[in-house]
């Protein structure tokens, strides 16, 4: 028995609104990583102006 238009259809958005919310978590870790990076050069840098 085949699926109805707006069963594929909700299938289909389901899928989308997935996607959507994986690259916003890659995006999330992403951005968290080039903070701690820029926090953690940020603290090098100070630590070299104490000397």
């Amino acid at each position: 028995m085949a699926k109805s238009p707006k069963s594929l259809l909700l299938e289909q958005l389901r899928a989308q609104a997935d996607a959507v919310a994986a690259k916003r978590v890659q995006q999330f870790k992403l951005s968290r990583e080039v903070v701690d990076r820029l926090d953690q050069r940020m603290h090098h840098v100070s630590q070299y102006f104490r000397r």
